[in-house]
Parts: C-alpha cells; structure tokens; sequence
C-alpha cells in the first residue's frame, strides 16, 4: 500500500513539473556604466491548455540602473512560444555591481516559476561627465560665454590626471579648441573645470555646437558632453536707428539721425520712416528731400531711401520742426477740447434772479450732463442777512441758521439723478432793508459719482 502510494506522489510530481512553462536565455548579464542592453528569453507552454502569464522583475535595486521586461502579459496555446525581452539601462553615473541575482517571474493560475538571473555592472573608467553648463546661451559678436564641464569620481579611489578638451563647433567646422589637464579626483568627489568662449566681431550668426570630451592621458576617450548656444546678428538696422538725437530752442527742434551698418555684411536697402500730425506738415524743414511722402488716418509720413550700406559706412539725416506755431496749434486744440469736455459732459449748476411784484424769484437748476448716475446729490444755496424768505415752490428745503452770522443756508436733497435728468428749486425772498445793488452768494452742489468720488461744484454770480 505504501508503495502504491509513493508511486503515485512521484508522477503527480512529475505531471506538474512537466506542465510548468519552459524559460530559456542566458543566466548571466554583464554590462557596462552609460550601456543599454535587451536580453531575450523564450517562453513555451508545456502546460495542454490555454496558459495566460504574467511576467515582471523581482529581487534587484541599484541607484543608477534599471530592469524592465515586455510584455508583462503573454497568453500561449500548448506548446506555442513567445519572445520575452527584458530591458537594462545602467547610467553613466552608476557605480560598479558585483555578480547579483535578480529574478523573472513566471506567474500564472497559484504558481509562480522564478529564472534567477544574475547582473554585473563594471566601469570602464571612474569617472564620467556629469554636467555641461553655459553662461549664456545666446550671445552677440564680441560678447563672451563660459563653458563649465563637472567631473565626478564614482569609485572610492583618487582617480589620476585626464585631460578635457572643449570643442566649440559652426556647420560641423572647428572655431574653438582647448585643452585642460584636469587635478586629482578625490573619492567620491568632483572637480569643475571652465574655458571662455569670445565672439569675435564678424563672427557669424547661427547656431553653434558645444563638445566637451574627456580623455585619459594615453588619448583613450572616457566620455563626453554636449550643449549649444547662438550668436545673433549684428546688424540692427532699419529696426533701431544707430543714433538718433533731438535738440530744442524756443523756436525750433533739430533733429538728427545716425545711421551705421556695424554688421559684417553689406545691409539691404530700407525706408527711414519718419511721421507727423498733419497740421505740423507746415512746420516741417529737411535737410535732405524725403524720397516720397504719405497722408494716413491725420499723420504724413516722411521716407527716405537708405541705400546700401557696407560695413562701417554712415548715412545722416537732419530735419528741424518750427516749434512756436505747433505749440500755439496744440494749445489752441487742448483749451477747445477742455471747455467742449466741461460743457458737454459735466454736472452743471445755475443760478438765475428775477423782481416779481416787489419780490425776488430765485431759480436753481442743476443738470446732469455727464454719462453716469449722480448719487446722494445736495444743492446748498445761501440767504444773506438782508433778506426774508417769502415762500418756496416745490420741494421745500431744510433750514440751518447760522449761529454767528444769521445766516440762512437751504439744503435739497435729491438720491440719484440720471443722465441728462434736471432739476429746479424756486423759491422766493424779499429785502429787508432797501438796496441799490448786491451781490447773492452762489449756490452749491455737491454729489458722489458712480465711483464713489464725491464732488463740488458752484454756481454762477448773481447781481441785484
């Protein structure tokens, strides 16, 4: 009976051994620090159905390098085969790993199969370029730039001496080279090394290549880095004027412009530009013909033709402006535009006064000219001391005597009064004493505006 029974533990065994899925590809892994490799390994189901896998990486963790397998998800007939392709990547900056294990794993219905797989990273060097840096990435001709390369040292060893070559490149042409013999590395250290690139004056516009190679003192490459930068185009005209100076008297202002081809090519032709008001086209004196002259939207526009220039070669322009008559022009335009503003469009208040049967009618009328809401409007008006208050028409005031003086002060109140809305307060007041002529005091309003700006105004003198 216990033979039966070890015999039939040993082909159940042997029956899951042989549906387990089949792995095969190399066990052993080495690579290089700043090297990429794919391994592929071959997967078959011995299992007689449908096997659906899922594949991923256990058991490994190194900074600077990375394991990754594809597809993680693979489903096979009995007996198909599937390509499964795991993916390394150790950065230049990673430091040595001796023989370890990792593991790709199988894993499907409750089993998982695991292919213990083993990886070594080794340097060729220990050292490597961890950065390139530039002062400036866009420079102008006869400007500068420094290039500043870092070297680190991953091993725990002073490194020797190398040597860093900077490589400044235009169209793949060599414009810059320098060498450097560099200092001992300490361990676990880095040191940073410079050389400055200069622009020459007619150094030309583009873009230019930066290469910083490191080499050991026998000429064998250890690594190397890259950057760019641009140098721009001199020439900056016709969008700027190379100079350009104004000088005023109390009767003219001289113009004079400089115009300067600092480039390193022959400029193309352009129009100087310059524009005016219309009304000034009376005040305006060139030294030299403007080559053609537009009217646009209440401007006239002066253009000369500026020729080619070569390298170094200036052209001048010179023109004046009689000032007096502008400024009388501009003057004269502001004033009208002020009193056509303050009578069109601002709060206005009146005072008017007329004898009726021996009575005087006093007659205020405030406006809303402007094109907002008046708001929390009061309109104060004054009765001198020579004179009774007979009666009011409409909307009566409130009364405030003045303690010292005795004098009357009316307020109206009014909340809001829109554009172009009016409104007139009568009343009517009687002399005291009799007179030949006087003078009444001028009324008063005072409102907010939509913004919450309180204003005054006054009213006109009145005359009896």
């Amino acid at each position: 009976m216990k033979k039966t029974l070890l015999i039939v533990s040993v082909l159940i065994s042997l029956g899951i051994a042989l549906s387990q899925p089949y792995v095969s590809g190399t066990e052993f892994i080495n690579i290089y620090a700043g090297e990429a490799k794919t391994i592929e390994y071959s997967i078959i189901n011995k299992d007689d159905k449908i096997q659906t896998f899922n594949i991923f990486i256990s058991g490994f963790y190194r900074e600077g390098v990375s394991i990754d397998v594809y597809p993680r998800i693979v489903t096979l007939e009995p007996n198909q085969e599937a390509k499964i392709r795991v993916y390394i990547e150790a950065k230049k900056f990673a430091r040595e790993v001796k023989p370890s294990l990792f593991y790709l794993n199988i894993r499907y219905e409750n089993q998982t199969i695991e292919k213990a797989l083993i990886l070594q990273v080794v340097r060729k060097f220990p050292v490597y370029i961890s950065s390139i840096e530039l002062s400036r990435y866009s420079i102008y001709p006869l400007e500068s730039l420094t290039i500043t390369t870092n070297i680190e040292n991953v091993k725990d060893e002073i490194t020797p001496n190398y040597k860093a070559l900077f490589l400044v490149l235009y169209n793949n042409k060599e414009v810059f080279r320098k060498e450097k013999i560099t200092d001992y590395i300490p361990s676990f250290g880095s040191i940073k090394i410079s050389e400055t690139f200069s622009a020459e004056k007619y150094q030309q516009a583009g873009k230019y290549e930066v290469v910083v190679r490191l080499y050991t003192l026998g000429g064998e490459i250890v690594d190397e880095a890259y950057s760019s930068f641009e140098v721009k185009p001199v020439e900056k005209i016709p969008a700027n004027y190379t100079k350009k100076e104004t000088k005023y008297s109390i009767l003219e202002a001289y113009t004079r412009i400089e115009i300067k081809n600092e480039g390193n090519i022959v400029s193309k032709p352009f129009y100087l530009i310059e524009s005016l008001p219309t009304f000034m086209k009376d005040f305006f004196y060139p030294y030299s013909k403007p080559d053609e002259v537009e009217y646009s939207f209440g401007y006239v526009h002066y253009k000369w033709l500026i020729r080619p220039l070569q390298p170094g070669e200036t052209v001048i322009i010179e023109y004046k402006i009689s000032i007096w008559q502008t400024w009388l022009v501009i003057i004269i335009i502001l004033l009208m535009v002020f009193f056509f503003f303050r009578k069109t469009y601002t709060p206005t208040i009146s005072k008017t006064v007329k004898k009726e049967n021996g009575k005087i009618k006093v007659t205020i009328k405030i406006k809303n000219n402007s094109k907002s809401t008046m708001k929390e409007v009061f309109v104060e008006d004054f009765v001198p001391l020579m004179f009774k208050i007979v009666s009011y028409v409409g909307n009566k005031p409130e009364e405030i005597e003045a303690k010292k003086t005795k004098e009357k002060r009316l307020i109206w109140k009014i909340n809001e009064l829109k554009p172009d809305e009016e409104a007139i307060f009568f009343y009517y007041i009687q002399p005291l004493v009799e007179l030949v002529s006087v003078q009444l005091p001028k009324s008063k309003l005072i409102f907010t505006n939509e913004k919450g700006t309180k204003t005054e105004l006054k009213s006109n003198e009145v005359y009896l």
